[in-house]
């Protein structure tokens, strides 16, 4: 009987699953994450500006990607999915007295993202607009509070998914690893694209090392980097003429 059981157990059909979330998607999801991490570490001081630089420009190529995505991608990925979660506040108005939890959860996390990706768009505007310096630095104040904004609704989207999996007894996360979320029924994403999100990591690290061949460098390495030059790959030239002209006008 005790063998019986044991056997029983040893081949229990694993958790059925379905496939909700594509490849191109969550490689999307974690470079955007990395690029804003990495940028706000190397905010401050000009040691690090050529990795700053270069996460900004990073985080405008994949977010012109994910426009594109939403707007032409397949239905499960379209932005208007997020947009009608959002609209989900009238339910929840309108049921006040009794509001569902889990309708409120899909309508703060559609906020929290479309909130996101509009915050990401100014700070890394403006932070172009810093390095360009358009309009002297009455930008500069705007793309550090743009950018804290930015941090703050990072730490609130990872807040509510922890929230979430402890509410719901559920790991939030893995659905964004695996791309697959637990319970029965037809996948919601039909084909992975894994090749999309294989070709998305390859032109993020061609662009790093372009950028990274383009830096200035001092005794012909690309390593040592002078700490009094100003950097930012193939524009950091014209910003070390200005330092010259500038020079040249205080002499």
């Amino acid at each position: 009987m005790n063998t019986s059981t044991g056997l029983d157990h040893r081949t229990a059909t694993p958790q059925p699953s379905r496939r909700t979330i594509d490849a191109p998607t969550r490689a999307f999801h974690w470079l955007l994450a990395a690029c804003f991490l990495g940028a706000y570490l190397t905010s401050e001081g000009e040691r690090w500006r050529l990795v700053h630089v270069t996460l900004g420009y990073t985080m405008v190529g994949l977010m012109a990607w994910r426009v594109l995505w939403g707007l032409l991608g397949p239905r499960h990925a379209r932005l208007s999915a997020w947009w009608r979660k959002a609209q989900g506040w009238r339910n929840l108005w309108a049921n006040r007295a009794q509001p569902s939890a889990r309708l409120l959860q899909n309508v703060l996390l559609a906020f929290g993202v479309l909130a996101l990706m509009a915050t990401i768009v100014l700070t890394t505007a403006s932070g172009y607009a810093v390095y360009q310096e358009w309009w002297d630095d009455a930008l500069e104040e705007v793309h550090e509070v743009a950018g804290n904004t930015l941090l703050a609704l990072v730490l609130g989207h990872v807040g509510l998914i922890v929230v979430s999996s402890i509410w719901r007894r559920q790991n939030q996360v893995m659905p964004m690893v695996s791309g697959r979320t637990p319970g029965a029924g037809q996948d919601v994403v039909q084909r992975n694209q894994g090749w999309m999100a294989a070709l998305m990591l390859c032109c993020v690290l061609s662009f790093w090392g372009w950028q990274w061949s383009q830096a200035p460098t001092s005794g012909g390495t690309g390593s040592d980097i002078s700490q009094d030059e100003p950097v930012g790959g193939a524009h950091s030239g014209r910003h070390h003429e200005r330092h010259h002209d500038d020079d040249a006008d205080e002499d």
